[in-house]
């Protein structure tokens, strides 16, 4: 059982990283284009 809990610990883990990756990563794409910046913030 305690496998159990670690692998969902660990995958849980993975998607929070793998969330603010994929949001930190867009939101440099989001200022580095021209444009009105403050839609940036709504993400």
């Amino acid at each position: 059982m305690i496998h159990v809990f670690a692998a969902l610990a660990t995958a849980q883990g993975l998607l929070i990283w793998l969330a603010h990756c994929t949001t930190d990563t867009l939101y440099y794409l989001c200022q580095s284009t021209p444009g009105d910046h403050r839609v940036c913030f709504q993400t």
